[in-house]
Order: structure tokens, then C-alpha cells, then sequence
């Protein structure tokens, strides 16, 4: 079993691959991916207050079940809010340290490559 953002041979896993959890196919999966590098600290705590407004914006949303993760870049990727249902009281982001290069494309990708793949090893 893996979960999203424990590190693995092939990069980050990002969801839960246990056979027996299984998400809403109604449900609405929101997949932020934040810039954590240097040049973003002039916008202090903004993106993390942003990232918090929306997972607030997510729970009002009563007629759709939201499962969203956060997912930081800069020299590497951070999990910052792992996968999860946004009515979890814990799910918000708390830390927000902006400092190194950006790896913005590398990031996206493994990203949605890992959904990717993760999706195509539990699809029924």
C-alpha cells in the first residue's frame, strides 16, 4: 500500500492504493500545485491564506463531495495537504516557506503522471 507524498523508487505516491478505499465517482478532485520557490516571498503569507480560502470554499460547497490534495514546488516537491476529503476539520495547509529554484514543469508532471498512473492500477 502507498499513500500520497511517502517517497518511493519512483518518485512521490499520491494516492492511496489500498484496493478497498474507493472515492465517489461524483466526486470532485482539485489538485493545486503551489510555487514554493524564492521569488514567491514577496507575497509573504498570501498563497497559503489562498490555498486555506479554498479548501473553506470546498467544505460551504455541500452538494459535492471534494477531495483535494496540495502538492508545493521549488528545488523539490513537497506534499503539503495530503489527498483527502475536504470535510477532514485537520485538511488545511500550516506552513508556507518560499526558497529555492523552481521546478515547475518537472513538478506538474510528476504530479499528474503519478495520477495517472495510480488511477489506471485501481480502475476497476
Amino acid at each position: 500500500m502507498s499513500f500520497f507524498g511517502r517517497k518511493t523508487q519512483k518518485g512521490l505516491a499520491i494516492i492511496n492504493l489500498d484496493p478497498h478505499v474507493h472515492f465517489d465517482p461524483d466526486a470532485t478532485l482539485s489538485i493545486l500545485i503551489l510555487d514554493r520557490s524564492g521569488s514567491m516571498k514577496v507575497h509573504g503569507s498570501a498563497p497559503k491564506n489562498a490555498v486555506n480560502e479554498h479548501l473553506d470554499h470546498l467544505r460551504r460547497d455541500r452538494g459535492t463531495e471534494h477531495y483535494c490534495v496540495v502538492v508545493s514546488f521549488a528545488d523539490t516537491a513537497v506534499v503539503e495537504v495530503p489527498l483527502g476529503h475536504v470535510m477532514n476539520q485537520g485538511m488545511k495547509m500550516d506552513h508556507y516557506y518560499p526558497e529555492g529554484q523552481t521546478l515547475l514543469y518537472e513538478t506538474v508532471d510528476m504530479v499528474m503522471s503519478g495520477f495517472l498512473d495510480s488511477q489506471e492500477r485501481i480502475a476497476p
